[in-house]
Parts: structure tokens; C-alpha cells; sequence
């Protein structure tokens, strides 16, 4: 019982001194897994929320987002958290740009082994999957144009992970970030 107070104490700490790196020790508190692999049948559209930024608005899609310094092995990035579950599903969708040295990050409730897909995102992206702040697998992603978004790869990681970071094309891999790499926060 000490120990399971003593975590929660930590969790509580580590939420209100450092924001979202409380996914490093305790994944289990943050919700929901991010960008699931497409559903069968027609083209499914991302769930927006009330209060949320509707899919394609370029001026609101972003808008608000909690952002947090991240060094991923070398490579320093201000990351996007996306924390509701419509922002995770939304996740870089639509926007027509992301600079360079800016990112965002997907949080999971625990290990998952979910994919990534391209689907209504107009740019390459580099994509570091982690375990518990360690990188497990790297993948450079490309658009996918099809309207059906069953007919869009998806990127695994090919082991359970906890987080992942969206980052321009060839961030991580012309940093030369591999895998057993860290991450942390600043």
C-alpha cells in the first residue's frame, strides 16, 4: 500500500510540476489511444467534440494546444500534446505546414500497439515511436492522397509502445536517431 501511495504521489507531482511528462512514469492516467487503424466500410471521419476545432479549419486546427520542450536523442522539439481524445484522433490533419524543430506528441493509456496513417495530412512526417521514454522503432511517413482511408498505409512499430512524436520529414533520421535512443523533457 505504501508503494501505490507513494506512486500516486509521485503522478500527482510529476502533473503538476512538468505537465505532460507524467506518461514517462505513469501512462496508465493519461486516456484513450491515439489514430487507430481505419474501419472497415466507408470513409470514416475523425469524431470532433463540441468545443473542439472542426476537421479542416486551418485557422483552428492547432489552436490551443498545450506544447512542451522535448529533446528526441539530439533532436530538441516544442511539441503539440494533443490531450483530448479529437486531438489525438485529429492529429496533424489538415494543416498545410509544420516548422521545422516543432512536432506533436501522442500519449497512450498503456502499451499500445495501434498504427499510424496518413489520411487527410498534406505533408511527409518522421514518427518516433517510445516505450516508457526509450524509442522502440523510427519511420518516415508519406501523404496518402486516396479518399478512403482503408486504402492508406499504416506505420507500425512492430512492438508495444506508450508514446509517439510527428516531427517533419527526416528530422530523426538525418539527426541519426535510432532505436534505444531517449526521450525527455526540458
Amino acid at each position: 500500500m505504501m508503494l501505490r501511495s507513494r506512486c500516486v504521489f509521485l503522478a500527482v507531482t510529476l502533473v503538476v510540476a512538468v505537465g505532460g511528462a507524467a506518461w514517462l512514469c505513469v501512462p496508465q492516467l493519461l486516456t484513450a489511444p491515439v489514430r487507430p487503424p481505419p474501419m472497415e466500410g466507408p470513409a470514416v471521419r475523425p469524431a470532433v467534440t463540441a468545443g473542439d476545432a472542426a476537421v479542416g479549419d486551418p485557422v483552428a486546427v492547432g489552436a490551443g494546444l498545450a506544447t512542451r520542450r522535448v529533446r528526441v536523442g539530439t533532436v530538441i522539439l516544442t511539441v503539440e500534446i494533443a490531450e483530448t481524445p479529437a486531438a489525438r484522433m485529429r492529429g496533424l490533419m489538415a494543416r498545410t505546414s509544420l516548422p521545422s524543430g516543432t512536432g506533436m506528441l501522442f500519449v497512450f493509456d498503456g502499451e499500445s500497439t495501434d498504427g499510424f496513417y496518413m489520411y487527410r495530412t498534406l505533408f511527409p512526417l518522421s514518427i518516433v515511436f517510445s516505450r516508457y521514454g526509450r524509442i522502440v522503432a523510427i519511420h518516415e511517413m508519406t501523404p496518402c492522397v486516396e479518399e478512403n482511408p482503408n486504402s492508406c498505409e499504416i506505420y507500425r512499430a512492430d512492438t508495444a509502445y506508450t508514446a509517439a512524436i510527428e516531427a517533419p520529414a527526416g528530422t530523426f533520421s538525418n539527426a541519426g536517431i535510432r532505436p534505444g535512443d531517449m526521450i525527455e523533457f526540458l
